[in-house]
């Protein structure tokens, strides 16, 4: 009992430390409050969608077509904002707001040229990459999927560009408007539901869904301009595509492994969504119902300490910090683990009641609450490991070791691909969950043993130039 209340002394006593250590708290506690109350329509969109569609096929092919575009945005929203926030920040603090400016809008035309070419890849193979990620549907579920891929193509380049004006805001301090418009996403999937499902079916949703990408992406950009951002100026010349400046080129250097390292690992839900798609109709819906509580646990958490500590581990990084550093990483480190631990072990004995009290009505059955509960307890697992490994990735992602995080990434791709296989064919779709929350495991230990083999060398170079 002693040593837990020492170390909570500590982590106290740390937060009380010095002014960027006061920053980054309130930054979490406005972003941490924010995204609650996304992440509380998250939950209830669930509950709209778990009465009006259940684990029916309709919803396992919806779910197919919107993994390839949520897969693309999620390389872009982690590739791009780690290569780009580090320079951006420099080039800001170095050389003012109109080179930052200038930087951001040729970084906003690649995200916009790239993400173009996805969308055209995408429309011309649905087909096939729909026979390949949903394997186990039949044709009348994968003509389904095909069509309603179609109606969401849009959220690619609206996923991307809020992903680049979000983080922007996030780089300057403005944390709570990037916080709060996520919640148009699950906002207007309810309201198609509720006015429109029993008309259209799960083509309101799609369509909410739609529409709720575009309204996140306009608040963005309408909050740039309120913040000092000429959105007139954001559209790139094209000068600034075929001659890039010095800091273009050093995002783009930087991007090629994240892009990589993201493809890999952004890969592990498409995996798991593949598995799941061989398990029988349903399997689909109740592994992304099984994710959406451990999702909503660790998306508050994580979004709220990976927002508010990679502009701050930039910053420290460009000012030589490193002893500040790596007593900030020690400081999260014991108050992660000491908020976590317990956390998890509560959601994991109460996975059952909250299963039963939020989804079981309408079209999901008992049945259904049964499974998704299992599935849910052992997606909880992750909790603590997800978020230590989260403040490593941010520490590595400022210091430029990025291609040591592909490295990584390669890894946990394969053995997340080799867990799902042996522990579906022991204990069936739970397999996949249990499977995802031992990567995590292992990816933080692999994160944490880089960033202490990293970090000294650092340290010691820029005393040495200095």
């Amino acid at each position: 009992m002693i040593a837990p209340v020492s170390a909570l002394k500590r982590t106290l006593r740390g937060w009380r430390e010095g002014s960027a250590n006061h920053r980054i708290l309130a930054a979490l506690i406005t972003v941490g409050g924010l995204t609650l109350l996304v992440r509380g329509a998250g939950i209830a969109k669930q509950f709209a969608i778990a009465w009006c569609f259940g684990t029916r096929d309709v919803f396992d092919a919806f779910l197919a077509a919107l993994l390839l575009p949520v897969f693309f945005v999620s390389v872009v929203e982690s590739s791009f904002n780690a290569a780009f926030i580090p320079t951006y920040v420099a080039v800001r603090r170095r050389e003012g707001e109109a080179a930052a400016e200038r930087l951001l809008a040729s970084v906003l035309g690649w995200t916009v040229a790239i993400l173009g070419l996805f969308s055209i890849a995408l429309w011309i193979f649905a087909g096939p990459l729909l026979r390949l990620t949903a394997s186990g549907f039949g044709p009348a579920k994968l003509a389904t999927a095909h069509t309603l891929l179609l109606w969401l193509l849009p959220m690619l380049l609206a996923g991307g560009l809020t992903a680049i004006g979000g983080a922007v805001l996030n780089a300057r301090g403005r944390f709570a408007l990037a916080a709060v418009a996520p919640v148009m996403t699950p906002l207007l999937p309810i309201v198609a539901i509720v006015g429109f499902g029993h008309r259209f079916g799960i083509y309101a949703l799609a369509a909410g869904t739609v529409l709720g990408a575009l309204s996140e992406t306009a608040i963005i950009f309408w909050g740039l301009s309120r913040h000092g951002v000429s959105l007139r100026g954001l559209i790139p010349r094209a000068r600034a595509l075929t001659a890039p400046s010095r800091a273009v080129r050093q995002v783009l250097a930087q991007l090629l492994p994240m892009v990589a390292g993201a493809l890999i690992m952004s890969s592990a839900q498409v995996v798991d969504q593949a598995m799941a798609a061989q398990l029988g109709s349903g399997s689909v819906a109740a592994l992304s119902y099984g994710q959406r509580l451990a999702g909503f646990a660790v998306g508050i958490a994580a979004l709220s300490l990976g927002t508010a500590i990679l502009p701050q581990f930039s910053e420290m990084v460009s000012d030589g910090d490193f002893a500040g550093i790596r007593h900030s990483l020690g400081t999260y480190g014991r108050f992660i683990l000491l908020l976590t631990v317990p956390a998890t072990l509560a959601l994991v004995a109460l996975s059952g009641p909250l299963t039963t009290l939020i989804y079981q009505r309408g079209a999901f059955t008992a049945a259904d609450a049964r499974l998704v509960s299992e599935v849910q307890s052992l997606f909880f697992l992750q909790l603590p490991f997800y978020l230590i490994g989260i403040l490593g990735v941010r520490l590595l992602s400022a210091l430029g070791h990025n291609r040591t995080l592909l490295a990584i990434s390669a890894v946990n791709v394969v053995t997340n691909l080799a867990g799902d296989w042996l522990l579906m064919k022991w204990i069936g779709l739970p397999g996949i969950a249990l499977s995802t929350s031992l990567v995590y495991a292992a990816s933080a230990g692999l994160i944490w043993w880089a960033v202490k083999a990293k970090l000294p060398a650092h340290a010691i170079g820029r005393q040495a130039c200095e």
